[in-house]
């Protein structure tokens, strides 16, 4: 479950675009397009609520137990996933994770509410509890081996896989921070 969830997760951030007012589609003004899975999955663009929904739908479609849920943000409201895994609520920010100067960020896969961040939401937006606690088991970062305890193991990791590499952008966690 866990890697057929991380497919659908980097195909879809890594294969949308964040729709903005330069993106051109000759669409009527009515039609908005953008704010679902339509223009996600068809036309490669979508805002927040299209990459929601497009999660939503394929992941639903794979078998998950997922929801869609209103959050604010320091810059403006959001829509999220949630995701329903070995009996508690996760947050999934499909929108987030589409990084469009660098890899996928898998910061909000799978996160509880340790791992949320600057994200809030009044208490009856929250139609399934989610989790006080981010499941390693079910978190990227974690679950990879990329979570330090410290910032100079992050660093020290970083530092070699460029070295290793030359890979610029290496993503990593530190844990409690």
């Amino acid at each position: 479950d866990y890697e057929l969830e991380l497919l659908l997760y980097t195909a879809l951030a890594e294969k949308i675009t964040y729709y903005s007012s330069e993106l051109s589609f000759d669409e009527p003004e009515n039609q908005p397009w953008y704010l679902n899975a339509v223009g996600a999955l068809t036309k490669g663009a979508a805002n927040c609520q299209g990459y929601t929904d497009a999660f939503y739908t394929v992941a639903s479609i794979a078998g998950f137990q997922v929801g869609r849920m209103g959050v604010d943000t320091p810059e403006d409201p959001h829509y999220v996933n949630t995701i329903y895994l070995d009996g508690q609520w996760y947050v999934v920010d499909v929108t987030y994770g589409d990084n469009e100067s660098g890899p996928v960020d898998y910061r909000l896969f799978n996160a509880g509410m340790d791992m949320i961040g600057e994200y809030w939401w009044d208490e009856e937006m929250e139609i399934f509890p989610i989790a006080d606690v981010t499941n390693p088991e079910y978190y990227y970062y974690q679950h990879n081996g990329l979570a330090f305890d410290t910032p100079e193991e992050a660093a020290q990791y970083i530092a070699e896989t460029w070295d290793a590499t030359g890979q610029e952008n290496v993503y990593a966690m530190v844990r409690d921070y």
